[in-house]
């Protein structure tokens, strides 16, 4: 099998010079860089680079965008969709070790020609072959940065990642002290720990293809990190997913793949409690269960820092789980396995002119550049669906006919939405107290009774809004809540009756955990029990919008 073979350096060597990466950064000069990042920070930044570089350019951005900016890290490829006027008004930071490879070529050749407002270079000193990023871009800004920081040579990014990370986290905290603010260990069980979520048995890291990387905040610069370095090293394949979004279904694909996947669950004290409560401890609201398998392998990898020093602690320990990761798959990543023996050089060494030939996506349908043009006024309706439609007319300060034609114009189904105002108002005003009479109700709300008694008696809105057409208005959120917890305490009453059956010995603190339910800090789950220990068919009232019974 065909490698990378011209590469002698060992990645786990590497990871014994962090402490001199770090303290190469800690004398670094970085006034003019902090200067150009802090200078009009208002305005948006867009970050260039490739490859592993990118994953500095985010670390970048995250700092730019705690300053109150807004910032992005792109490839060179996503200039090209970019439109000059929206580089031109912007901040640009090229970052290139080499300056002078096809895609920085391309961006200087652009870039020369936009002039955006900033601009600003990281490079690498020492360049035997001339830097042509500074070269071309000189004339047209001061705000080139070269750096002659440690590297080695190898198919991925080694020590180099330390360097330009520490160096950003100068840039924008002035703090020449990171060292010691890091407790520099590379031994595997400081780092990382590895096992089931909760208990049996786990895949051994050789046996795992794929890894979901949860993150978020100061963590997402080093799940990028971790991505670049694995697929450059061919040993498995990473998908990135925040902590949120995998709550949107991304949890299937672990449980369809249990025997050769794992989750890493990167952690800063910011999301340590979210982590706890979604991952490790993970309940259902019903039943109390656990969310997610026992033996849901997981890689736990977290640091004590809630600042941007964060970010360099977890890429120090997400290194070397890495570190370990390859060494059990018995891979060198500075020298990865290259079955068709692709020379990495020749591809990255496109020509770079068809770019310009791409240009920047078109903003009309018609295939030009254009410009917002201005907003209806009947676009910009503040609509409120509780009221008439002269009441929305008033308060818009539009004609009737306006309402109606938005009305129309955004498919709205008012009989649809009239029905769901009135079963609100009955629910809400039935939740205040559930003892009041439907007149009484009916009185209070000025409806008719036999509307009331409708909605009284049901559990959620029948009424769908016609084919076509959109109801604006949506259930109570109280009442949704409450019908919750209705079903839920509804499911545990024969289980608590059937308990108390088989234990009529018990007190309500023990038949609580007989049901497999915990004492909650409210005591709200002791206080149910309680009530139906005494009850003989499950029943409940409504005081001040909570059930009592």
């Amino acid at each position: 099998m065909a490698n990378n073979s011209r590469y002698q350096t060992r990645f786990k060597d590497t990871l014994g010079r962090i402490p001199d990466a770090i303290e190469w950064a800690e004398k670094q000069q970085v006034d003019g860089l902090s200067k150009f990042f802090m200078t009009s920070s208002n305005i948006p930044m867009y970050c260039f680079s490739s490859g592993g570089s990118l994953s500095t350019l985010h670390y970048a951005s995250l700092l730019y965008e705690t300053c109150n900016g807004v910032a992005k890290a792109l490839s060179p490829l996503m200039m090209a969709s970019i439109s000059d006027d929206t580089l031109k008004n912007s901040k640009i930071l090229v970052l290139s070790s080499s300056g002078d490879n096809p895609d920085v070529r391309y961006m200087v050749e652009r870039l020369i020609d936009i002039k955006p407002k900033g601009l600003g270079i990281l490079t690498k000193e020492n360049n035997k072959n001339g830097n042509y990023l500074v070269k071309k871009l000189k004339p047209i800004t001061s705000n080139w940065f070269m750096y002659n920081w440690l590297s080695a040579p190898g198919f991925i990014s080694s020590i180099s990642p330390f360097c330009n990370f520490s160096l950003i986290y100068k840039a924008f905290t002035g703090d020449s002290d990171i060292a010691s603010k890091l407790s520099i260990d590379t031994t595997s069980e400081i780092c990382y720990s590895y096992g089931p979520r909760v208990e049996g048995e786990v895949p051994s890291l050789d046996q795992i293809k794929n890894y979901i990387v949860l993150y978020s905040g100061w963590s997402e610069p080093v799940a990028r990190d971790f991505e670049s370095k694995m697929i450059e090293s061919g040993i498995a394949s990473v998908q990135l997913c925040d902590y949120r979004n995998y709550c949107h279904g991304r949890f299937i694909f672990l449980s369809n793949h249990m025997e050769d996947s794992a989750l890493i669950c990167l952690v800063t004290p910011r999301e340590k409690e979210f982590a706890k409560n979604l991952i490790f401890e993970g309940k259902t609201f019903r039943g109390n269960r656990d969310l997610f398998p026992k033996d849901t392998p997981i890689a736990k990898i977290e640091t004590e820092h809630d600042s941007p020093i964060a970010s360099i602690d977890l890429l120090i320990k997400t290194s070397v789980f890495f570190s370990d990761v390859a060494d059990a798959n018995n891979i060198e990543p500075c020298s990865p396995p290259n079955p068709v023996d692709i020379n990495k050089e020749v591809p990255r060494s496109m020509v770079y002119k068809g770019l310009f030939d791409m240009g920047p996506l078109k903003s009309s349908i018609n295939g030009t550049s254009g410009s917002l043009n201005g907003v209806s006024r009947s676009n910009i309706i503040d609509y409120n669906p509780s009221k008439s439609i002269e009441e929305n007319a008033k308060a818009n300060e539009v004609s009737p006919a306006a309402i109606r034609k938005f009305i129309k114009d955004k498919r709205i189904d008012r009989r649809c939405e009239s029905r769901m105002v009135a079963y609100n108002k009955v629910k809400n005003e039935y939740m205040k107290d559930s003892e009041q009479t439907a007149d009484m109700i009916a009185q209070k709300l000025n409806m008719a009774i036999n509307t009331v008694k409708q909605y009284l008696l049901m559990d959620s809105f029948p009424y769908e809004p016609q084919i076509g057409k959109v109801c604006l208005v949506v259930e109570n959120k109280d009442w949704l809540k409450q019908r919750e917890i209705i079903e839920f305490m509804r499911g545990k009453f024969p289980v608590v009756k059937e308990a108390q059956n088989k234990f009529p010995e018990l007190e309500a603190e023990l038949l609580l955990k007989k049901v497999g339910l915990t004492n909650d800090k409210k005591g709200q789950n002791l206080m149910m029990i309680k009530s139906f220990m005494k009850m003989e068919e499950f029943s409940y009232k409504f005081k001040n919008k909570e059930i009592v019974f």
